[in-house]
């Protein structure tokens, strides 16, 4: 939701990236906080894992959606465009719904408003330095 609200309200990136770290920091305190022994949780975990696993129809839900996920017609479809937004948004005064591909000033596809997971990788790459073709094509795939 920050991405959304930095294209919404026009922030830069590197407001973007220093929210992003401010949150991450209140959320790690708040979960120290609430959280002092994960112990239990563990245990939970472990027992609905143990449940889940002994549940047909959820198995093979499973299984068909990530055949479905994993359809070689889906791979690579939107590389190129989530490189683009990666690459804008990295050198971007301000976030907004503009169309980064042909450079035109017409408003973004509606399917590319709420599909933020690009904000993340430029987020990703402009922290460890790596170029975004690199960190899309060789680390981070979105149907990893």
């Amino acid at each position: 939701m920050i991405g959304l609200a930095g294209r919404f309200l026009g922030f830069s990136f590197e407001l973007v990236k220093f929210i992003f770290a401010f949150v991450g920091l209140v959320e790690l305190i708040a979960l120290t906080k609430t959280y002092p022994s994960l112990l239990q949780r563990n245990r939970v975990i472990c027992g609905r894992l143990r449940e889940s696993i002994n549940n047909p129809p959820l198995l093979a839900a499973l299984f068909f959606g990530v055949i479905y996920l994993f359809n070689a017609a889906l791979f690579f479809v939107d590389d190129w465009t989530y490189l683009a937004y990666i690459t804008n948004w990295q050198h971007s005064t301000h976030l907004n719904f503009t169309e980064v591909i042909f450079g035109t000033t017409s408003a973004d596809p509606a399917r590319f408003w709420l599909s933020l997971y690009p904000m993340g990788q430029a987020l990703l790459s402009d922290l460890s330095g790596i170029p975004g073709i690199l960190l899309l094509g060789n680390y981070l795939e979105i149907f990893w």
